[in-house]
């Protein structure tokens, strides 16, 4: 995969340390610069579906009032942009695009942007009060669902993987992964049965919700086998 950010260190979920892409698929530490590359792939001006697989909702409102109108002010096309301006864009709450609020930035900016949107999550968070979710159960992603939501809709599709989704702590506050390699293996298949309907495709690492950058990789990397197989 193509380099486009490599700030070696710890990772930060406030901060962009890595970013790479081959064709549709970009990988980032964390979900901070998805709206960036769902950019370099789509129109913000036509419509799309979308499938977020992730541990937390990502869909902070505090603050994102301001954001917008920064972007207004300033006529930021996300699209054009650079990755390091995107990432150093500021308003007066603080840095503009985080890793909770990109998809609220994108809604508030370009209201027909997100058509159809499915989110499996695990409740992490709250869900705005127009934001009408079909919240897809766990047990979906390993099967032929995925295939027959995608192929039956006209719309294109964005599809947004965190690592952290196939994590969870135990009794002792550590994190372990609870769906085996096999899970992961199936859904992966069942995602690149559809990659001729995915405009774009994004998977954020998340090391600090996976115990750890090795763990986190090595889930991507199963993912990323299987997709390219």
């Amino acid at each position: 995969m193509e380099i486009l950010v490599n700030k070696k260190g710890r990772s930060s979920t406030y901060d962009l340390s890595l970013l790479k892409n081959d064709s549709k698929i970009y990988v980032m530490d964390n979900h901070m610069a998805a709206a960036w590359c769902w950019g370099q792939k789509i129109d913000f001006n036509k419509s799309y579906n979308l499938l977020h697989i992730d541990k937390h909702y990502d869909l902070l409102e505090g603050g994102t009032d301001l954001g917008v109108k920064k972007i207004l002010e300033e006529q930021f096309d996300i699209g054009s942009s650079t990755i390091e301006e995107y990432c150093s864009l500021s308003s007066e709450n603080g840095q503009v695009f985080r890793f909770d609020n990109y998809m609220t930035i994108l809604q508030k900016l370009y209201p027909n942007l997100f058509i159809k949107k499915k989110f499996a999550t695990h409740d992490d968070g709250t869900i705005p009060s127009d934001w009408n979710l079909y919240n897809v159960h766990i047990i979906d992603l390993p099967t032929s669902n995925i295939n027959y939501w995608f192929v039956r809709e006209k719309l294109s599709w964005i599809v947004n993987i965190d690592i952290d989704y196939f994590f969870t702590k135990n009794s002792k506050d550590e994190y372990f992964q609870f769906l085996n390699d096999e899970y992961i293996i199936s859904f992966a298949k069942q995602i690149k049965s559809v990659m001729n309907r995915i405009e774009v495709l994004t998977i954020a690492l998340s090391p600090s919700f996976c115990g750890g950058i090795n763990n986190a990789s090595r889930i991507a990397d199963i993912i990323l086998e299987e997709l390219r197989s």
